[in-house]
């Protein structure tokens, strides 16, 4: 057994030994071959440097807001990484370079106008892989969402749903985020754009590219009033050229791999500064360190007696058994915590045997659906009878396709009939937890919970939503600040504007200017105080016409007592004062009516004494007598103005003139 030992242990040395020398070799090999291969691609570049290429230029356009990848100065200069990259490309290949920095949205439409051969700072995506050729990546850019810290958490795109998004004019996270079915969003010139907002307070959430998104943070000083959330994706900075110009993609490239790394790293240290930790060349030392002592100690480890490394295996040995022994009561403490826990869950628990088609289920499991755990043990086939038949289908299928190997786990909500007769809400979720040799499952298990109360809370809120989305008034939602977050379907039929035209927005923009400034001063002093606002107010629709509503306006408080919210409840009543206007105008008419019809009873009594004497003098009086015309014009001057009279009478009592 010794001499056994003695050759294992003895044939294990040399081949370490052998294998650190072979690995230090072909190290320093490599490291000599990319030395030489970088040194005569320099050289090659180097010699190309023609009189030509002094001639040639290439305009290069890029955003102008992404410290410190490229930002400007006070002054209005072009600055960061990227630029001084340019710099020594043009240093290298000897071609002129024209860098054109503007904003993000004015930099693709240049390049895409022809003004510019080559586009920096881009994103690879499918569709811009259609129409232009990319270099390689250069630069690894996370791309998350960050969100103010007054919300409490935005986990994922889900949860992102429902807020105003910022984000820059042609950026690649615009569609990626549609694609996830986030359309809110506020589209803003350049990346410092939204942070001046963002420290404003008119932005809570903004999607952005790490790099820049920490830098104006921490330039505005608002880096501790936000978080960063969730990372949407992983983004690789890339040149571009138009579609098909291979020659200039393979000119661009080459011309940086000419230039050093060593330069290129002083631009990185220049602008993203220097790792505090150990220099290159000090792990280089270490390394070798490490190596000349490790082969040190396996030339004195060659000498070590197998007595002495025999006494150390049995030590081993021992520990092992006492790790063993240790790590089997800290398995049954953990067994007992978890089914601690498990209880304070209120979880209910199955282990299927698949092969011998046994289950066995917790205590929780039948109490949650009022049977006795004694009697649910030794019954295989409860589960399948208690079963819902309109559920029965679809979680079977579930099940069949993860022992199928369709799904990574298995999870479906579904009804159990309670003892009772009532139905309960389970949440299921198992998964296979062994398999045969060919791979077959045998055992699954599991967890159930109770959520019929969960059930019964997103029916009571789909009601809720639906009573908000079909209600017959106006429901505006806004946050403290008056950003508009939500409105109906009625909101938008009466005001004229689509969902995405107001959300983000200030209600201002349906002020018509009919309302007086008391008003508005009385209606944000009483809502901010914590109180309801009742009042009728006159705005203009997008079309430019005016309109009356009868808007109740309340906060919405949490569990603090600070305002979250506010809604406005608003009835649009411009036909009951029209009505009321006619109204108005229509007893006007009637008063007038009536003093008419009172008027034209004293002159209609009047002119009877004219006419009457006036025919009594004509009576007198001769036809061929001077004045009997006179008198003849007068009395029928005196029948048109009777005539007269008898329709103001007629039209004060509401009779048909004839």
């Amino acid at each position: 057994m010794r001499s056994c030992s003695m050759k294992r242990y003895c044939g294990f040395l040399p081949k370490n030994c052998l294998w650190v020398f072979v690995s230090a070799l072909v190290v320093s090999v490599l490291a000599i071959y990319n030395i030489s291969a970088a040194f005569t691609e320099q050289v090659m570049i180097a010699s190309g440097n023609s009189d030509v290429n002094k001639n040639r230029l290439i305009r290069v356009v890029m955003d102008d807001n992404y410290p410190p990848y490229v930002f400007r100065d006070s002054s209005g200069s072009v600055k960061g990484i990227l630029p001084d990259q340019w710099h020594l490309w043009e240093k290298y290949t000897g071609i002129r370079v024209e860098i054109i920095a503007t904003q993000w949205e004015e930099a693709q439409r240049v390049f895409n106008q022809g003004r510019a051969d080559v586009i920096d700072t881009i994103f690879f995506t499918p569709k811009r892989a259609k129409v232009y050729d990319f270099t390689k990546p250069y630069a690894s850019i996370p791309v998350s969402i960050f969100f103010d810290g007054t919300i409490s958490s935005i986990p994922d795109c889900l949860a992102l749903r429902g807020y105003a998004v910022a984000v820059k004019s042609g950026d690649a996270c615009i569609s990626v985020l549609r694609e996830k079915g986030v359309n809110s969003l506020v589209h803003y010139p350049s990346y410092e754009a939204i942070i001046k907002d963002a420290a404003a307070g008119s932005v809570k959430v903004f999607c952005m590219d790490d790099p820049p998104a920490l830098y104006l943070l921490r330039k505005y000083k608002i880096a501790d009033k936000f978080r960063k959330g969730f990372k949407l994706y992983t983004g690789e900075f890339q040149r571009a050229v138009q579609k098909g110009q291979t020659g200039l993609i393979a000119l661009i490239e080459n011309g940086f791999k000419a230039i050093p790394k060593k330069e290129l790293k002083s631009i990185d240290d220049k602008w993203l500064g220097i790792p505090l930790g150990v220099p290159s060349y000090y792990r280089y030392i270490m390394l070798l360190l490490t190596i000349s002592v490790s082969i040190l100690i396996v030339a004195l480890a060659w000498n070590i007696s197998l007595e002495r490394l025999v006494r150390q295996k049995t030590k081993d040995l021992r520990k092992l058994l006492a790790e063993t022994k240790e790590k089997e009561e800290l398995l049954r403490e953990t067994k007992e915590c978890l089914e601690l826990a498990l209880e304070g869950a209120e979880l209910g628990t199955w282990d299927w045997d698949i092969k011998e088609k046994r289950v066995a289920r917790n205590d929780r499991w039948a109490e949650m659906l009022g049977y006795d755990s004694k009697g649910v043990a030794s019954d295989s086939g409860i589960w399948l009878r208690l079963l819902h038949p309109e559920d029965r289908e679809r979680v079977l299928n579930a099940i069949h396709d993860h022992l199928s190997g369709k799904t990574e786990c298995y999870e479906e909500e579904y009804r159990l009939r309670h003892a009772s007769g009532r139905w309960v809400w389970v949440l299921d979720r198992g998964k296979i937890i062994k398999k045969d040799p060919d791979g077959i499952p045998v055992r699954m298990a599991g967890v159930n919970v109770d959520v019929t109360r969960r059930k019964r809370m997103e029916t009571t809120l789909r009601l809720l939503n639906q009573a908000v989305e079909q209600s017959p008034v106006s429901i505006m939602i806004t946050d403290p600040s008056g950003t508009i977050e939500y409105v109906n379907p009625k909101f938008c039929e009466v005001t004229g504007y689509d969902n995405s035209e107001v959300i983000g927005l200030n209600p201002r923009i349906l002020k018509s200017g009919k309302t007086s400034q008391e008003v508005y001063k009385d209606l944000w002093e009483s809502i901010t105080a914590g109180k309801q606002w009742h009042g009728i107010l006159c705005n203009r629709k997008k079309s430019g016409d005016l309109y009356w509503e009868n808007s109740s306006i309340c906060p919405i408080v949490d569990e603090k007592g600070a305002i979250t919210h506010f809604v406005a409840v608003k009835e649009d009543i411009t036909e009951k004062i029209m009505l009321e206007k006619q109204l108005i105008q229509a007893q006007k008419l009637e008063s007038i009516g009536r003093l008419a019809g009172g008027i034209a009873h004293d002159i209609s009594n009047v002119l009877s004494i004219i006419i009457g004497n006036i025919q009594l003098i004509m009576m007198e009086l001769e036809k061929d007598h001077s004045i009997y015309q006179s008198c003849s014009d007068i009395l029928e001057a005196g029948r048109r103005c009777r005539n007269l009279i008898r329709q103001l009478m007629a039209f004060a009592r509401k009779q048909t003139v004839k």
